[in-house]
C-alpha cells in the first residue's frame, strides 16, 4: 500500500466515525435535557401559566360578545346611545369654534325639547350635574354655538355657611350647569330639566349673572331648576367654556 493511499483512506475513515457517532452524541444530549427534573418543572409551570393565561383571554372575550349582543339586542340602550354619541362628538371635542353663531332663546328652547340630555339619570359619583353640562356644552358645538359650563357652591336656609361672607364653599358640594349667550342676553340652562332662566338687576332691569355671597329665591319660580322650592346663598360662583 503506498503512502498515498494511506494518506486517502485514513481521513476517510476518520470522516465515517464521526458521521456516525455525533447522532448518538446528540440524542444522548437531548435524553439528559429532558430527565433534568428541575426543567421539567419549570415547564410544568410554564405550560399551567399559558393554560390559564388562555383561559382568561377566552372569558374576557366571551364577556365582550356577550356585550355586543346585548347591545344588538336591545338590553342595553343606553350603550347604543353614547355609541352613536361618540361617533358624533369624537369630531367636535377638541375643536375650537370658529365664528360661533349666537341663537335666540326661543331657538335654544327649541333645541333642548328635542336633545335628551336630560333623559339620562342621575347616578351620583357615576354621573351626575357636571357629566350633564359637559355633554350639553359639546352637543351645543354641533350647531355653533358656545355653550358655558357654571360652577356654583351654595348653601341652603339653615345650612352651614347660610348669609356668610368667609364661607367659600357652603354646606355641600355645589352644582354644575350651563350658561349660553342668546341674542337678548345670558340665559342660564339646567341640563338635567331643560330649565332656562336669568336674573335681572330689580333697578334697571340689567341682565345680571350669579354673584357670591348673594340671595336668589328660587320658590315658585318657573325656571324649572333643581332649586324651584329653595332659597339659595351662593358662596362662590365661575364658568368656564
Amino acid at each position: 500500500m503506498s503512502e498515498d493511499s494511506i494518506e486517502w483512506n485514513e481521513p476517510r475513515i476518520i470522516e465515517e466515525h464521526y458521521e456516525q457517532s455525533h447522532p448518538r452524541k446528540t440524542w444522548k444530549q437531548i435524553l439528559d435535557f429532558f430527565h433534568n427534573k428541575k426543567l421539567l418543572t419549570y415547564l410544568v409551570i410554564i405550560l399551567s401559566l399559558s393554560l390559564v393565561g388562555t383561559t382568561t383571554i377566552i372569558v374576557v372575550q366571551n364577556q365582550h360578545i356577550q356585550n355586543l349582543e346585548n347591545v344588538v339586542s336591545g338590553e342595553n340602550t343606553d350603550l347604543i346611545t353614547i355609541l352613536e354619541e361618540y361617533e358624533i362628538l369624537k369630531d367636535v371635542l377638541e375643536e375650537p369654534l370658529e365664528n360661533p353663531v349666537i341663537p335666540t332663546a326661543t331657538q335654544v328652547r327649541s333645541w333642548l325639547s328635542t336633545d335628551d340630555t336630560d333623559s339620562f339619570d342621575y347616578v351620583e359619583g357615576v354621573w351626575s350635574c357636571g357629566d350633564f353640562a359637559a355633554m350639553l356644552m359639546t352637543r351645543a358645538k354641533e350647531k355653533n354655538w358656545r355653550v358655558r359650563i357654571c360652577v356654583i357652591w351654595f348653601s341652603l336656609e339653615g345650612e352651614d355657611g347660610y348669609g356668610s361672607t368667609t364661607s367659600i364653599y357652603g354646606s355641600g358640594p355645589g352644582h354644575v350647569f350651563n350658561m349660553i349667550e342668546c341674542t337678548d342676553g345670558e340665559w342660564y340652562i339646567e341640563p338635567q330639566t331643560d330649565g332656562m332662566w336669568y336674573f335681572t338687576n330689580s333697578i334697571t332691569e340689567a341682565r345680571t349673572e350669579f354673584q357670591i355671597h348673594r340671595y336668589y329665591d328660587f320658590e315658585d319660580s318657573n325656571s324649572d331648576t333643581l332649586w324651584d322650592t329653595y332659597t339659595i346663598w351662593t358662596n362662590f360662583y365661575g364658568y368656564f367654556g
